[in-house]
């Protein structure tokens, strides 16, 4: 991962933790897991994977950061493991000339996302509840 945007991933995985404190009491039987990986098409992709314990189907949190052609895209999404999107979060495209200049625009991105999560919170504790 590039350090210049190290802050975003921790931003990020500290947003997932906090929504799983506010998810797990109700779906206390489901597996999870945080983590991260990149490449260079994409400088970070972050995810909240949940698995079920008898079926092993997943679904995950996903959100993907992209660079092209000077343009910043950061995109979320709630998909199923066959690929169904179950729900579409915030979305962002923006000019891009580095990370520093870049990072209010990602914080107010982060918010926004939080800000979905909570809103969210039933669909994607409904969705999860289908796994046990």
């Amino acid at each position: 991962m590039l350090k210049e945007i190290e802050f975003f991933w921790i931003r990020l995985s500290g947003i997932f933790e906090m929504f799983l404190k506010k998810i797990l009491p109700v779906q206390a039987s489901v597996k999870h897991k945080i983590g991260v990986t990149y490449n260079e098409s994409f400088p970070l992709r972050g995810y909240l994977s949940f698995i079920g314990n008898s079926s092993g189907d997943e679904v995950a949190i996903t959100v993907d950061v992209r660079l092209v052609e000077g343009v910043l895209s950061i995109e979320a999404d709630m998909v199923r493991d066959d690929g169904r999107i179950v729900t579409s979060g915030p979305a962002l495209r923006c000019e891009f000339a580095n990370w520093l200049s870049a990072r209010e625009v990602c914080e107010q991105y982060l918010k926004s996302l939080e800000d979905f999560l909570l809103k969210e919170i039933s669909i994607i504790s409904k969705e999860i509840s289908m796994l046990e």
